[in-house]
Formats: C-alpha cells, sequence, structure tokens
C-alpha cells in the first residue's frame, strides 16, 4: 500500500521509504531497465 499511497501523495517510495523491500525491488528493475537501454543505445 505505501506505493500506491506515495504515489498519490507524489512522494515515490524510494524517496519516503529507501530501505524497504518494495523501493529495492523498484531500484533494481530500473537499473536492469537503465543497462538494457544503454547497451541497445551503443548497436
Amino acid at each position: 500500500m505505501p506505493v500506491r499511497e506515495g504515489g498519490d501523495l507524489g512522494v515515490p517510495i524510494v524517496v519516503s521509504q529507501p530501505d524497504s523491500a518494495a523501493a529495492k525491488a523498484l531500484k533494481s528493475i530500473a537499473q536492469r531497465i537503465a543497462a538494457q537501454v544503454s547497451v541497445a543505445a551503443l548497436t
């Protein structure tokens, strides 16, 4: 629920609760996507 509530308030979970499991999962997903986009940009 904190993910939705934070989104409703305009405060991302990665800012309000950076050590939470949800924030860590979202950061991990974002890092993997960024890595794939970076590699794709080189080819």
